[in-house]
């Protein structure tokens, strides 16, 4: 990733993540990747996950802490309009569109920059049809504008198409909620990324219930 800038200050912060837990994360990235951005793919087995919150944190997190460049890429299209999505889904106040850029995908994309010029975010617009090879090329054609894209896949239940993109981005990372998510479908969702020659990073454990008091896991 090309060297960091100073972050803006547009008031993002994190939800439902540490932030340290997420920057830890993205310390460990290649700090050299021959002025490519690298992708990663957050997935998850079923439905409300919350891989789109998991992938929002990092995206903060990577663009107002480290002042990197970041696309964070919805293959799931929007609900409603593309402003009304970033605020309902990702809790991201809408600034700029970016027509010139979502035209290199015939139209069908629109992105729209947050009220922070260094995070931007993309959608397949209302009705519009992007297959494997349409994701392929825009990946491919968006890896010298950014430092870091992050891809918000929909759930393995619902759609393949995080599973075959797997292999096309640099690692991917899923989502598990605890005590929720099956041992099985988690199998599964790892089978289908490997099955794909995808690479694997590791898990996001969300939603987890702390029963004990925090200031008594220190005395354990």
């Amino acid at each position: 990733m090309s060297d960091a800038q100073k972050p803006e200050d547009s008031g993002l912060t994190c939800r439902f993540m540490q932030e340290k837990e997420a920057t830890r994360l993205l310390y460990m990235l290649p700090a050299e990747t021959e002025g490519r951005a690298f992708a990663i793919q957050f997935l998850a087995a079923q439905d409300g996950e919350g891989t789109s919150s998991i992938t929002r944190d990092f995206a903060v997190v990577a663009s107002q802490v480290l002042g990197l460049k970041v696309l964070l890429l919805s293959i799931d299209g929007l609900a409603g309009s593309i402003g009304q999505t970033m605020e309902d889904r990702y809790g991201l106040a809408p600034g700029e569109r970016l027509e010139d850029v979502a035209a290199t995908c015939g139209g069908r994309l629109g992105l729209c920059q947050t009220r922070s010029a260094r995070l931007v975010f993309a959608a397949p617009l209302e009705g519009a049809q992007m297959h494997l090879k349409d994701w392929v090329d825009f990946l491919a054609g968006q890896r010298a504008q950014w430092d870091l894209i992050l891809v918000d896949a929909p759930a393995l239940s619902r759609s393949y198409m995080g599973g075959v993109l797997s292999p096309y981005v640099d690692t991917n990372i899923i989502v598990i909620a605890a005590e929720s998510t099956e041992r099985s479908e988690v199998r599964s969702l790892m089978d289908r990324v490997e099955e794909m020659r995808g690479g694997l990073l590791g898990a996001v454990l969300n939603k987890r219930h702390f029963y004990i008091p925090g200031f008594l896991y220190k005395r354990l």
